[in-house]
């Protein structure tokens, strides 16, 4: 099918565009461009290209702000007019007279509909961030027995739910630490495919707590991971009691466990093949 181009005006083919007007994206992107008008700048005598929209505005006198500028006769007097309205502040109250003056007769926006422009207390209390000292008040305002006891129970709700950790532990970007790497490693060459690094509770969270290795084999084993500093005041027994009621059998390692690496080795050897 031969075709004219509405932009161009040359002749192509088209077999499989229906409707098509244009020969090329180059015509298309042309025919869609704004039309613009070519001008003679007042002041130095160029070519320049407005829109339409800037001639009605009654701009497009002058090609640059500098000719702008210096096609602008500003005599002694206009400045001392000028210079008294900005000390007076006069020209604010012209500025708004323009503005009430070309505004007056449209309808408003709001009229007729008071709730866009009128909140409840209640909303504008939740819309307003309070101030420091009200924040203040805030956290030291005492709570009482009932309260406190609502935010535990839901608090305990959280924790026991599995996808509260996940997003969680998610936006947190939770990654492993420099040990738990290290122990990944010697597990992985001991039992290839294993265990699985449980950080961001992507396989268990049992009671509420996350446990840092997870067996993916079937068995119900879990390794934790007891920082030096972190959990020196735990008691190890206290997390292995924690977990059997679920089923598992849990070995604490310590930090400091990783840097004997064959007495590290032989408990990690008991623990599994038992």
């Amino acid at each position: 099918m031969i075709l004219k181009c509405e932009q161009c005006g040359k002749d192509f083919t088209s077999s499989y565009i229906k409707g098509r007007k244009y020969c090329s994206s180059k015509c298309s992107q042309d025919a869609r461009r704004v039309k613009k008008i070519e001008r003679i700048c007042e002041v130095c005598g160029k070519t320049f290209f407005v829109t339409q929209s800037t001639l009605d505005a009654g701009w497009g006198k002058y090609c640059s702000h500098s000719c702008s500028n210096s096609g602008r006769e500003v005599t002694e007097e206009t400045r001392k007019r000028l210079w008294e309205n900005y000390r007076n502040g006069s020209h604010l109250k012209e500025v708004r007279n323009k503005i009430s003056a070309k505004l007056k007769g449209r309808p408003s926006p709001n009229r007729g509909n008071p709730s866009n422009f009128k909140h409840s207390e209640e909303t504008i209390r939740g819309m307003c961030y309070p101030r420091p000292w009200v924040r203040e008040a805030m956290k030291n305002k005492p709570k009482s027995e009932e309260q406190k006891k609502r935010m535990r129970i839901s608090a305990k709700k959280r924790c026991l739910n599995p996808e509260y950790w996940k997003k969680f532990l998610k936006a947190c970007k939770m990654k492993p630490n420099k040990a738990e790497k290290k122990l990944f490693n010697i597990l992985q060459e001991l039992f290839p495919n294993e265990y699985a690094l449980n950080v961001r509770a992507e396989y268990a969270v049992l009671g509420g707590k996350i446990p840092d290795f997870f067996n993916v084999n079937g068995q119900k084993k879990l390794i934790e991971l007891f920082g030096d500093y972190w959990h020196k005041d735990d008691i190890p027994e206290e997390r292995v009691d924690f977990f059997k009621p679920f089923g598992f059998s849990t070995l604490i390692v310590w930090e400091h466990e990783l840097q004997n690496k064959p007495k590290l080795v032989n408990r990690l050897k008991q623990f599994h093949e038992v």
